[in-house]
C-alpha cells in the first residue's frame, strides 16, 4: 500500500534536522537539489523507481551513486527517527556499481627510459621514488645526517 506523502517530506526532515550536524552539509543540500525533479510527485514505494530513473542520467556512476546514497540516508533517517516510510522500499533502491581501478604500475625498463629523458637532478628523484616507493613529498622532506638520509 502506497502512502500519499511524498519523498519531499524526507528531504525536508533530513535538511532541517540532520544536515546542520554534518560538515559537508552544503554539499549534501546541493546534491539533493539535483534529485528534486526526480522526486517531485513521487510517493512512498517509488524510491526504487526514482533510483532506476536517475540511474539512466548521463552522469558518471560515482556521482549517481553518491546522490542516491544521500537520498537513501534521508529516507532511512525519516524511517528510523520519525517512523515515516517503508524500510523495504529503501532496500530496493538500485545503486550503480562504481569502478575506480586506476592503478598502473611501471616496470623497471619504463622507469629507466623516463630517467634518461629528465634532467640530471630529477633523474635521482625518479629512481629513488621507483626503487624505494617513497612519495615526492617524502623524498624532498628527507634530511641528510651522518652520511645517511633521515625520513620522517
Amino acid at each position: 500500500m502506497k502512502c500519499t506523502i511524498s519523498y519531499v517530506i524526507h528531504i525536508q526532515i533530513y535538511t532541517n534536522e540532520r544536515i546542520p550536524k554534518l560538515k559537508s552539509g552544503l554539499s549534501v543540500i546541493n546534491d539533493l537539489s539535483h534529485l528534486e525533479p526526480y522526486i517531485k510527485g513521487k510517493t512512498y514505494g517509488d524510491l526504487s523507481a526514482i533510483s532506476r530513473e536517475y540511474g539512466r542520467t548521463p552522469l558518471s556512476p560515482a556521482t549517481i551513486r553518491k546522490r542516491l546514497t544521500i537520498l537513501r540516508a534521508a529516507a532511512e533517517y525519516a524511517y528510523k527517527v520519525h517512523q515515516i516510510g517503508d524500510r523495504a522500499d529503501i532496500g530496493r533502491m538500485v545503486l550503480p556499481t562504481v569502478r575506480n581501478g586506476r592503478q598502473v604500475y611501471l616496470d623497471r625498463r619504463t622507469v629507466i627510459k623516463i630517467a634518461r629523458h629528465v634532467s640530471r637532478p630529477w633523474r635521482g628523484v625518479v629512481l629513488v621514488a621507483f626503487y624505494s616507493g617513497l612519495r615526492l613529498g617524502e623524498i624532498f622532506s628527507a634530511k641528510h645526517r651522518n652520511g645517511a638520509f633521515e625520513i620522517r
